[in-house]
């Protein structure tokens, strides 16, 4: 989007870069300070000249810590240290990733533990210092360790969803997108990934991260209302579904997603649909999912996903409810409706009138259903007392020193 109103982008020396913008873009701001994938990231003209996907040879930054290429382990461990050059800006409050970033290690070591239960019996033996997430079922033992302090440091959470192909049947029809929202049990989906602790999650989740400027409540009676798996099934019928196989891929190398993925299914079925439950591994899944072919010739009908609250928190950034087509997100939806609607948040230069779209937007994606939100949930972190000044979002190492 800002691209398409750049009319030149040019640097006017090594510290300043200059857009020349063909119509005023008040997100522009917003635009270079997004904090997850994709981003604006900064790097050297050789680095940004190479193939975006191989392998980049080295991670140059400008922060506080530089990357030791020489000792990354592929899939075991990255390290870091501290980098004597950079300067944190003189003033500002630090959190997430603005403010100045004060380094107070000399060295960082990211190990990568698949087994969370290893991780967590390392964290208690004393040979790691962090860990970035905790399941639900070791949080109890991990909050009775008087040496270590369980938190969560991310308020946006995990936003989940069903992802439907909207290209072949039988969820290319909108009928049967929206006769399906009547059996999702969104409570029944986080507890599945959490457990029954209604503070690890929230409900009922709609197309924008809760407690954010652009969240609303339109159209949330799809999720609250009693489920009725009778009127779904007949819905369904009356809506066209004549007992096409529907292809449920889940992710059984991620613990959440297979969760996740088996609560899915059992609705699916519960909702009369002829599933066919393919399991495999995360890596598999993405690959696959970019197959646009019917389920005979190795294509899909559904999966399960997450991603960051911070990727819900507005129309710019929010993928999953573009209706771009064969160009957007997997699932493919299409909608000149709702296209419309996220240009003009874009144009948008009142908080109130952006809100105003976001809840047109929500009502139109009820209608239309690009993706089927499952619920928000919470991820704990858990550190050792011996460390302070974590700060909100996801794991960042400025700013942590000793207690």
């Amino acid at each position: 989007d800002l691209m398409a109103v750049t009319d030149e982008l040019a640097a006017a020396d090594d510290r300043v870069i200059r857009f020349r913008l063909s119509r005023p873009f008040p997100m522009l701001p917003i635009a270079l300070g997004k904090t997850t994938t994709p981003m604006c990231a900064m790097m050297p003209e050789r680095l940004a000249r190479t193939d975006p996907f191989r392998e980049v040879p080295e991670m140059v930054g400008s922060g506080p810590f530089r990357f030791l290429t020489d000792e990354r382990v592929s899939g075991a461990r990255s390290a870091y240290a501290r980098f004597e050059r950079y300067r944190p800006r003189p003033d500002g409050t630090t959190d997430w990733t603005a403010g100045p970033k004060h380094a107070h290690f000399d060295r960082i070591e990211w190990n990568t533990l698949p087994d969370i239960g290893t991780a967590a019996a390392a964290l208690r033996a004393g040979e790691q210092d962090w860990l970035a997430y905790v399941s639900p079922d070791l949080a109890p033992t991990l909050r009775r360790a008087r040496n270590l302090r369980v938190a969560r440091l991310d308020q946006t959470g995990m936003m989940n969803i069903l992802q439907l192909n909207h290209l072949q049947p039988p969820f290319d029809n909108p009928a049967i997108r929206r006769a399906l929202l009547g059996a999702i049990d969104q409570a029944a989906c986080m507890q599945a990934i959490v457990g029954d602790d209604p503070a690890a999650y929230h409900t009922p989740l709609g197309f924008f991260c809760p407690g954010t400027p652009m969240a609303n409540e339109q159209g949330l009676e799809a999720f609250t209302a009693p489920r009725d798996m009778g009127a779904v099934q007949s819905a369904l019928r009356a809506a066209g579904y004549g007992g096409e196989r529907v292809v449920l891929m889940i992710p059984v190398d991620n613990p959440p997603l297979q969760a996740l993925g088996e609560v899915a299914a059992d609705t699916l079925k519960r909702a009369g649909l002829n599933l066919d439950v393919q399991a495999m591994d995360y890596g598999t899944m993405l690959a696959r999912r970019q197959r646009t072919e019917s389920v005979v010739e190795g294509g899909w009908s559904a999966f399960v996903t997450g991603t960051a609250g911070t990727d819900w928190l507005n129309p710019a950034w929010h993928v999953m409810i573009r209706g771009s087509g064969r160009s957007g997100y997997p699932g493919w939806s299409s909608s000149e409706r709702r296209e419309a609607l996220r240009r003009s948040w874009l144009d948008a230069t009142e908080d109130g009138e952006r809100r105003r779209l976001c809840a047109a937007l929500q009502r139109q994606c009820l209608e239309e259903v690009p993706c089927t939100p499952l619920g928000q949930y919470f991820q704990a972190v858990a550190y050792r007392t011996s460390l302070t000044g974590m700060l909100n979002g996801f794991p960042t190492f400025w700013g942590v020193r000793p207690a």
